[in-house]
């Protein structure tokens, strides 16, 4: 099914190229100094600062200090588009280490569910909020034209755990079928609040953007093999589709499935059962 390998298909594939991302984290570098030692990291006032300050961070405090600081550069009118670019990563990074999302907890996370025989989406809501992924994967994408392979292998991951949690908090995808999490709400309501949670038409809010951002920051990584971008293309499509129901099932009309017969859907309850047959053609 679709999410056992929301990047490769085979489990082990996909634990293999979460390690990789997990690596790319690591590569990027985590000092102490005496501010560590201390337990305590001072506001930073400058961008270089600030990329210093979130290495010596241990505590949700050192982290909101930098989060907030980074705030202000990336509010300031006399920062530089390279300033604002470097705040909105370090933000990013505060926002996972309040979390306690640590380059070895991700791959600590990775080893242990893989060894428990795990489903891989459990390797996502272990890591990380939903609420809070988002906004790590807002403060990415805010840095725009990033050139660090780091933070683009990083970005797609947040992204993709973003869309991830946000389908899950919505939808239980099973064998052979997709349940709502909240039975009170019909199943367009649902997908409306995984695609268009404000409800206002724009779907940059919802876990098709985020799919969508984490695929452009791999693409932009240039990191990745042949068969992992074609595994990734996969899911693209996959999110493709989610869009394509949602904006069908908007306005009233025909979603054709992956065996070209088609199903009418709509907003009205009275079509929830199309609906659900086109959830559990696009997931399974």
């Amino acid at each position: 099914m679709f999410w056992k390998g929301v990047f490769m298909k085979k489990k082990r594939g996909f634990y293999i190229f979460v390690v990789g991302c997990g690596i790319a984290f690591l590569l990027a570098g985590c000092g102490t100094n005496v501010f560590t030692s201390m337990g305590m990291v001072p506001a930073p006032t400058t961008a270089d600062a600030l990329s210093d300050s979130i290495d010596d961070a241990t505590t949700a405090e050192d982290y909101q200090t930098i989060e907030t600081a980074a705030d202000v550069i990336i509010a300031s009118a006399t920062a530089t588009d390279e300033e604002k670019k470097a705040a909105y990563v370090v933000k990013a990074e505060a926002i996972l280490g309040a979390n306690e999302i640590t380059p070895l907890s991700i791959l600590e996370t990775v080893v242990d569910l893989s060894d428990s025989g795990a489903d891989e989406t459990e390797i996502f809501t272990e890591l990380v909020a939903s609420g809070d992924a988002k906004s790590a994967a807002d403060a990415y994408n805010n840095a725009a034209d990033q050139g660090d392979l780091n933070d683009n292998i990083n970005r797609g991951v947040v992204n993709a755990v973003a869309a991830v949690n946000m389908i899950n908090e919505s939808f239980t995808v099973g064998e052979g079928d997709v349940e709502l999490k909240d039975d009170t709400k019909t199943y367009f309501e649902t997908l409306q609040e995984v695609v268009d949670p404000n409800q206002d038409g724009n779907t940059d809010d919802g876990a098709t953007h985020y799919m969508s951002e984490a695929n452009e920051a791999f693409d932009d990584a240039e990191n990745l093999s042949s068969d992992q971008s074609s595994e990734l293309g996969n899911v693209t499509d996959k999110s493709d589709a989610l869009n394509t129901l949602y904006t069908t099932a908007a306005t009233g009309g025909n979603y054709t499935l992956s065996d070209n017969t088609t199903v009418y859907v709509s907003s009205n309850s009275a079509d929830d059962a199309n609906l659900q047959t086109a959830l559990d053609d696009i997931f399974n």
